[in-house]
């Protein structure tokens, strides 16, 4: 069987999967500082799944990145003037340099 990928129609899909802003918000910010200050630290998640940035569609780049809240944040706000998919995967709330030495599944 040969399946066509690249006639997948992903624009349906797209409206109904959470859209992020590559701009942080002030709430963002402070869970940052929060942390920082190692306040709550396991608790700073993302839940896994796929996320739009600007106006994506079945062409996008996908960026791959870990549910650790600091991670996802700091790939969104690079991310100012794409238009993607974020795909966040579940590393049990760790960030994406420590997931990959600890080999997280």
């Amino acid at each position: 069987m040969n399946l066509d990928f690249q006639n997948i129609q992903l624009v349906p899909l797209a409206s109904a999967l959470p859209r992020v802003s590559a701009r942080l918000s002030m709430k963002d910010h402070l869970g940052t500082v929060r942390v920082r200050m190692g306040i709550r630290r396991d608790a700073y998640r993302v839940d896994p799944g796929l996320y739009a940035i600007g106006q994506p569609t079945s062409v996008s780049d996908v960026f791959v990145t870990a549910n650790y809240k600091l991670s996802f944040d700091t790939l969104r706000k690079n991310l100012d003037g794409v238009d993607g998919w974020i795909l966040v995967l579940d590393t049990k709330g760790i960030n994406v340099w420590c997931a990959a030495g600890n080999r997280q599944p």
